[in-house]
């Protein structure tokens, strides 16, 4: 039998690595498209468009984007705890594996 390839134990080093990816490349993507596109949105709605209910909707989109972006903060930190959560429970479990003797 040949294990020279084998890897021993459990690497959990990358799960800061791989949790920072989803956040640059999903969360902070989401964040900055929805700012982008509201902000052109808002300038075409100011270009076009007189009067109260104009301002009330922009108020209001402007609220709702702020919803939605506490809400990806808030997937983000939920996600971010199972997985550190199932991270350990994977290092408790190698641990566990084999009982060291001494």
């Amino acid at each position: 039998m040949d294990f020279s390839k084998a890897t021993i134990g459990v690497n959990t080093g990358t799960v800061d690595q791989y949790l920072e990816k989803i956040k640059d490349n999903v969360i902070d993507e989401a964040i900055s498209t929805l700012e982008r596109e509201q902000a052109a949105l808002f300038e075409a709605f100011r270009a076009n468009w007189v009067g109260q209910s104009e301002v009330n909707f922009e108020n209001n989109m402007a609220n709702a984007t702020e919803e939605v972006k506490k809400n990806l903060a808030l997937h983000y930190h939920t996600l971010r705890e199972k997985v550190y959560a199932i991270n350990n429970a994977w290092i408790q479990q190698d641990a566990g594996m084999v009982d060291r003797r001494g």
